[in-house]
């Protein structure tokens, strides 16, 4: 259930993410030779950022994105990122998701959010496309999950688009496990886990996906792209439907230009 409308979500821990960025930041950038750019594309106020998920638990574009928005914006417009319940469940996470802006995957505090002025990211695709098998890894996969449409909708806000390419390549995902979520019933568990994926990764091998691993070194570029203004009402599924390819149109464009530059895509 969503919270309820009136509940803003707290901030991030301004003077905690600005004792680890100096630190966090680089060390991503390095390990996995990381490019970014197009923050200076913002547009003043509300938006709702759209990210494309990757890299299984790791998401090594998730801090990328986080860290390096608040090195763009001077530590001065908070961001909040919409998070998988599993995150707030871990008591060693909980607390640095939570500082670094992350509040629950739900609309109500989304909406709060935005309306408030603030800025919030969310990626569509959720646990079915961070899960998804290697071989789609140069795909946007959002599911169908319109809910950022209508979302911007309602609020009235942009949409921009943040693409990574390169970060599902942090190891070599065989299979999603759809099935072995849904016969394990942990779709209907409280942590609505919808995927248990088979993977090749270190130290493990070829393994379930949950495992803690080391990222291979991979090569990620990531792009914020233009602004995109919608139009139409939040119930009406013609709107929504042109709001989605729009979105994953603009992104799937860009993710495959940024991938033919990396290794072993061309």
């Amino acid at each position: 259930m969503s919270a309820p409308l009136d509940v803003l979500p707290p901030p991030p821990d301004f003077d905690f993410l600005r004792r680890i960025q100096p630190i966090l930041l680089p060390a991503y950038q390095r390990y996995f030779r990381a490019s970014i750019e197009g923050w200076e594309r913002l547009p003043p106020g509300p938006a709702l950022l759209i990210g494309n998920h990757n890299g299984g638990f790791v998401m090594p574009e998730a801090p990328l994105t986080t860290l390096s928005y608040h090195q763009a914006t001077g530590f001065q417009d908070p961001l909040c990122v919409l998070g998988h319940d599993l995150a707030f469940k871990l008591p060693g996470l909980r607390r640095f998701v939570r500082a670094c802006g992350t509040i629950p995957a739900r609309s109500g505090p989304a909406e709060s959010a935005l309306r408030a002025g603030r800025r919030v990211l969310v990626s569509p695709g959720g646990d079915h496309e961070v899960m998804r098998p290697s071989r789609d890894r140069d795909r946007i996969d959002f599911g169908g999950r319109t809910g950022f449409v209508r979302l911007a909708l309602r609020t009235g806000v942009p949409l921009v688009p943040v693409v990574c390419a390169g970060a599902h390549d942090v190891w070599w995902c065989l299979a999603r496990g759809g099935r072995i979520a849904r016969a394990l019933r942990l779709d209907r568990s409280r942590l609505r886990i919808k995927a248990v994926p088979v993977a090749l990764s270190i130290p493990w091998g070829i393994a379930p996906g949950f495992l803690p691993f080391l990222p291979f070194p991979a090569r990620i570029k990531l792009e914020v792209l233009p602004p995109l203004e919608l139009e139409g009402s939040p119930d009406d599924p013609a709107a929504i439907q042109r709001g989605y390819e729009r979105a994953t149109s603009a992104m799937q464009q860009a993710l495959t230009r940024l991938a033919a530059d990396l290794p072993g895509r061309r």
